[in-house]
């Protein structure tokens, strides 16, 4: 007679979820591995043995249990007695007369900064060699590998306009006055309005430009923040049909414009070495043209990231992951003027 079990366990055949390549570096699935039969004590196929040890009430876990010798203190946080280095009630370390030391301030500092610095690698590498996968991690749920999306972004924005002030370049930084009223598609409009405030005033426009150069590079700088929810908006309209939150929209863009910062600001450093080399050799360039460089450059570096970051984040295939990185780069660039346009108006009105 067969005594094989014809039904297999419960659970045993259901599928497991999928975890892609992208989760398996920095946020595999985390667990115990399932006892192996010689670790039950018996041979492969044969049932759990049963423990005739006669059964003991389970001990409750006390609040002053600590190791032997340990003096129970009272936790200053929440005021718990415990014994343990650690309050089990809030987390609080036990206090030590050490702690006031200028040494243990400096454990801690650099404790701190070498825990930060390793995510904020960890997430900058992942954000250049995997797009897409920040935001797909964030998603479900892995995110202590790396660093928040607002710090990455943030962190991306001081390097980008710290690097734009010595390549003398300026994309996403306050473009002057003078080409607000000379080079952009709202010339015109800018003109008129300041032609009436150095009117009513009574300034003429070399006062005013100064003053107005200098409170535009201090906008510029938190302005750009406008850009990511108009992308955001963007995103959502051409993946309407993933049916993805708006947050998965959001954190998407900020992603996006983190790596679009930080590639710049390798690029701008080239270019402005280019300017400087050619002037030296009698050979001015306007620093317009390399602007319109930066430009396309920006533009070649949005479709190649959006397109391998909407297969992963978007789950798409590789025709319509092409065409919607087309889509959201001209969108990109159209924000690019938009957000001008906003600096512009946010300066004038504020100075």
């Amino acid at each position: 007679m067969d005594t094989t079990p014809n039904d297999a366990p419960a659970g045993e055949g259901e599928p497991l979820p999928i975890v892609g390549d992208a989760g398996r570096e920095a946020c595999a699935p985390s667990g115990e591995p399932p006892e192996s039969p010689t670790e039950r004590g018996g041979p492969p196929g044969s049932p759990a043995p049963t423990s005739t040890a006669p059964l003991s009430a389970p001990e409750l876990p006390t609040e002053r249990r600590g190791s032997p010798g340990e003096e129970a203190w009272t936790c200053p946080s929440c005021g718990a007695s415990v014994a343990s280095p650690f309050c089990s009630g809030c987390g609080e370390r036990r206090f030590h007369p050490d702690d006031l030391r200028f040494r243990h301030l400096l454990e801690q500092l650099l404790e701190s900064l070498v825990h930060f610095d390793g995510r904020l690698f960890r997430t900058m590498r992942v954000l250049f060699s995997q797009p897409g996968r920040l935001t797909t991690d964030f998603l479900r749920g892995c995110r202590r590998p790396y660093v928040a999306p607002f710090h990455a972004f943030l962190v991306a924005n001081l390097v980008f306009f710290f690097v734009q002030i010595f390549s003398g370049l300026s994309l996403f930084s306050g473009v002057r006055l003078s080409e607000h009223l000379d080079h952009e598609v709202y010339s015109g409009f800018a003109q008129r309005m300041v032609a009436h405030r150095l009117v009513t005033t009574d300034t003429t426009l070399s006062q005013y430009t100064p003053v107005f150069n200098r409170a535009e590079s201090l906008y510029a700088k938190t302005l750009i923040l406008v850009m990511l929810p108009l992308f955001a908006v963007g995103a959502g309209l051409v993946f309407f049909d993933r049916r993805r939150p708006a947050v998965a929209h959001l954190v998407y863009a900020i992603h996006y414009y983190a790596f679009l910062l930080l590639a710049l600001s390798l690029v701008f450093p080239v270019l402005g070495g280019l300017l400087v080399g050619l002037s030296r050799l009698g050979l001015p360039i306007n620093g317009k043209v390399l602007d319109w460089i930066a430009l396309a450059i920006e533009g070649a570096l949005c479709v190649v990231y959006l397109a391998r970051s909407a297969a992963s984040v978007y789950q798409t295939g590789p025709l319509r992951s092409w065409l919607s990185a087309i889509v959201l780069t001209l969108a990109t660039l159209r924000i690019l003027y938009g957000y001008r346009l906003v600096l512009f108006l946010v300066t004038f009105w504020t100075t």
